[in-house]
């Protein structure tokens, strides 16, 4: 977390801050499983599972796609991500799934190439 001189920066709550200001939504406990597409292609929604565990449409202007890891799914690891597939066995955390990436490639997202940084 970045510091000020007052102390820890809670960057997540600006973020959240300034979206809802902006009429930004936030449902939580509430894990996006499918993207929403129109006809033209473009996101426009989610369907989620919300705490009573049933599944929940939320349709949008757009969707904005922020995810975490993948490092708990083996599997795409070894496609994705073969340097650290051999290596990432432990401390790994089971949330880090790759279900965001899955539904943004599930949707025609593009995979972007990344490569090592080298000294």
């Amino acid at each position: 977390m970045a510091s000020s001189p007052r102390g820890p920066v809670d960057w997540t709550g600006v973020m959240e801050a300034y979206a809802t200001e902006k009429g930004a939504t936030f449902h939580y406990n509430a894990p996006a499983v499918q993207l929403l597409r129109d006809d033209s292609g473009r996101c426009t929604g989610v369907i989620a599972k919300n705490e009573s565990d049933e599944y929940v449409r939320y349709t949008l202007q757009g969707v904005l796609l922020t995810t975490g890891d993948m490092a708990a799914d083996r599997e795409m690891m070894a496609h994705y991500n073969v340097s650290l597939s051999k290596i990432v066995r432990y401390n790994i955390n089971t949330n880090d799934t790759g279900d965001g990436q899955k539904m943004g490639l599930w949707v025609g997202a593009a995979w972007q190439k990344t490569y090592r940084c080298r000294p």
